[in-house]
């Protein structure tokens, strides 16, 4: 298995990265130095994607602005649609042995697997923007799957005894993200 290893990379400091690039490395800042497993890198997307696919989700047209979404972005968000709702069906037709699959799951999966396939070279900044367009495809395509997904992350928040903040939390968390990313970033410009 090829390992990757993610450090910052050198970039004009006016311009900065992509949302989704700074999602990257603000969580793999979080791991060890050095080289990272397929399951790590797994993990780190999965993270970025559920912080875009929230702040997608409160803010689509913020996010889509200046986004160059082209045709593949847009079929691999219908990709993660289709899992998702696959994954979904399984559970409602097998409760007792089916796993919840977020979209946002699928996505960090896919992005890892394609990232060991086929990038090299500026692994965050590829990486980075690559989610941010199919994060945000996803997020404006499938909205109406994310209202289900988010309604059943919070019943599903409840039913462990937990309140409706679970939900809030997941959203408030995407919009957090944004608003700190979009700080740095016009900081970075004065």
């Amino acid at each position: 298995m090829r390992l990757f290893g993610f450090g910052r990379r050198k970039r004009d400091e006016q311009s900065g990265p992509q949302f989704g690039e700074w999602l990257i490395e603000q969580f793999a800042a979080e791991s060890e130095p050095g080289p990272m497993s397929f399951h790590e890198l797994e993990r780190i997307c999965s993270n970025a994607a559920a912080i875009i696919c929230a702040a997608a989700y409160q803010r689509p047209e913020a996010l889509r602005e200046g986004l160059d979404i082209g045709e593949e972005h847009i079929e691999e968000a219908r990709l993660i649609g289709r899992r998702t709702g696959d994954s979904f069906q399984r559970l409602l037709d097998d409760p007792h042995n089916a796993a919840v699959a977020w979209p946002w799951d699928h996505l960090g999966t896919r992005l890892a697997w394609l990232a060991q396939r086929e990038m090299t070279g500026d692994e965050v900044g590829r990486t980075g923007r690559w989610l941010e367009r199919v994060g945000v495809a996803y997020g404006i395509g499938f909205r109406q799957q994310l209202d289900a997904v988010y309604d059943f992350w919070r019943r599903l928040a409840v039913s462990r005894g937990e309140d409706d903040q679970a939900r809030r939390d997941m959203l408030e968390l995407g919009l957090k993200m944004h608003d700190i990313y979009r700080h740095q970033r016009e900081g970075n410009r004065a």
